[in-house]
């Protein structure tokens, strides 16, 4: 494994100690509920914990941690289950003897990074949710919208977010404030890492845990391999919904759309490269095939000027769009999570409104 040079790792353990401040002083400061709810993921002997937050690079956590104890999400799942049936007084103790970690990360952008992958990027199932937020938050639906949920739009997922706070129905892992998943003012965590300092968060951790042999060597290939593993989920979300809704008014050459302008949301693919595919190709274009243009896509977007900017000009444009009397209410859904970990309570990309893009990142939600 090639570890951090002893500079890096030096600067990284200096800013994980600046992170474990900021919370302590916040929790003193500020009135946290505690509960007995944890998230938790252990190896084998109990000697490593992850308290796993959705949106928060949970799902390549997870599958690094596979790889390096051995373990597999059944595995490190029955650990979590031999601890339920411990007394509180005892599962708190095991927990605070292990070496523990959180990944959090901008809570705006959670919000964000939530609804582009699970509303606006092609999905089945969209119905789970989407029809019940638009019959609340939408004047006059209508009954496609209704049966099918596929035109909500970010606004509307916000005041759910924010209705389901103030109700006190925050049972929605992946909406509900960061702090409510692992109590950090409860457990002092060993290391808090964030997900816009993923890279280096990571390689820090793989040497920890090395020298307290909890884990063995990975190499960097592993850990470049568990990245890349689901970066084409997308695409089989894509075909299962082209499926699913083959019989809908939605059109496939929309839900196409849909999956490219969401790796150009992420970063993968340059705006100005557009789907290959016209309305009429559609039927033609198998998964491969999808797969083969998104890679030269990507291949082509490397190095391109503005690549790196498109993340935050997507998350600029789709806050654009939402009053600023509901951003003052999400201000309070956020808040406590910015004291806790270090964010701005009202940052400028979300409330300085001058969004100036062309491109539109959220055409396909309008069918």
């Amino acid at each position: 494994m090639c570890f951090q040079d002893e500079a890096d790792f030096l600067l990284t353990d200096k800013e994980n100690q600046r992170r474990r401040l900021t919370l302590a002083n916040a929790c003193q400061t500020m009135d946290i509920d505690e509960t007995s709810r944890y998230r938790a993921l252990l190896n084998q002997d109990h000697k490593l914990l992850y308290c796993r937050i959705n949106k928060c690079a949970s799902t390549f956590i997870l599958g690094l941690l596979e790889r390096a104890m051995d373990c597999g999400r059944h595995c490190l799942r029955e650990q979590k289950d031999v601890i339920k049936l411990l007394p509180f007084n005892s599962q708190f103790l095991l927990l605070k003897n292990a070496y523990s970690f959180i990944f959090v990360r901008e809570p705006y952008g959670r919000f964000f990074s939530y609804y582009s992958n699970r509303f606006y990027s092609s999905k089945e199932h969209w119905e789970k949710y989407a029809p019940d937020i638009i019959r609340t938050f939408r004047n006059n639906p209508s009954e496609v919208s209704l049966n099918y949920g596929h035109d909500l739009k970010f606004s509307e997922f916000l005041k759910y977010v924010i209705e389901g706070f103030f109700s006190d129905e925050k049972e929605n892992e992946h909406v509900r404030p960061m702090h409510f998943n692992c109590n950090p003012c409860q457990l002092e965590y060993d290391f808090i890492g964030k997900l816009e300092t993923l890279p280096t968060d990571i390689k820090y951790l793989l040497r920890q845990w090395t020298y307290l042999n909890v884990t063995h060597d990975l190499s960097d290939d592993v850990v470049a391999e568990t990245l890349d593993s689901h970066l084409f989920k997308p695409v089989d979300n894509l075909f299962s919904a082209i499926n699913y809704y083959a019989d809908s008014p939605i059109p496939p050459h929309n839900l196409m759309i849909r999956t490219w302008t969401y790796f150009q949301i992420r970063g993968k693919v340059s705006k100005t490269i557009p789907l290959p595919f016209t309305d009429e190709e559609v039927s033609s274009v198998t998964k491969e095939t999808y797969i083969e243009k998104l890679s030269e896509a990507m291949a082509e977007s490397k190095g391109m000027a503005g690549l790196k900017e498109q993340k935050l000009e997507a998350l600029r444009q789709a806050y654009a769009g939402v009053s600023l009397e509901v951003l003052e209410r999400l201000k309070l859904v956020v808040e406590a999570d910015c004291k806790l970990f270090g964010y701005e309570t009202e940052p400028n990309f979300i409330f300085v409104r001058d969004v100036d893009v062309e491109f539109d990142y959220f055409k396909a939600v309008d069918v």
